[in-house]
């Protein structure tokens, strides 16, 4: 399994891909690929926000929440949410993707494989294809 980038180095490389730090912070709970999907930039291959609870308002995002890939060549992610509760890659991923969200030593894990990696198309309020509602940290 080939480890990509994590913790501050994925950091850094998003924050410098975001054209102002604001963007680090837009639109929470919204989906992230309708306005940064193939063709745009910055170009996220995975993207969402992390909540506590799946009925949260959208300016509830949690942070510090770690957002486990693994994608379907093997090669896993490790992402942790900002003070919106958003997180995002422009690491190149193979669908479908293994999903885990991770806060204070606990850990849930998406039951079934995520046919992409634009989070917040299916898990918002309302929800959409069966999601539960929002994502949310245990």
């Amino acid at each position: 399994m080939r480890r990509v980038r994590t913790g501050l180095a994925a950091a850094a490389l998003m924050v410098a891909a975001c054209p102002s730090a604001e963007s680090a912070l837009m639109s929470p709970g919204e989906d992230c690929a309708s306005c940064h999907g193939p063709g745009s930039f910055p170009h996220w291959t995975a993207a969402g926000t992390i909540y506590l609870d799946p009925e949260a308002r959208p300016d509830q995002g949690v942070s510090g929440a770690t957002v486990h890939l693994i994608d379907g060549a093997g090669r896993s992610l490790a992402l942790t949410t900002n003070s919106a509760g958003n997180f995002y890659t422009a690491e190149a991923l193979e669908p479908p993707l293994q999903v885990a969200v991770e806060r204070l030593g606990q850990r849930i894990a998406m039951p079934i494989l995520a046919p992409s990696g634009s989070c917040n198309s299916c898990h918002r309020q309302p929800p959409r294809n069966q999601a539960p509602g929002r994502v949310h940290a245990p």
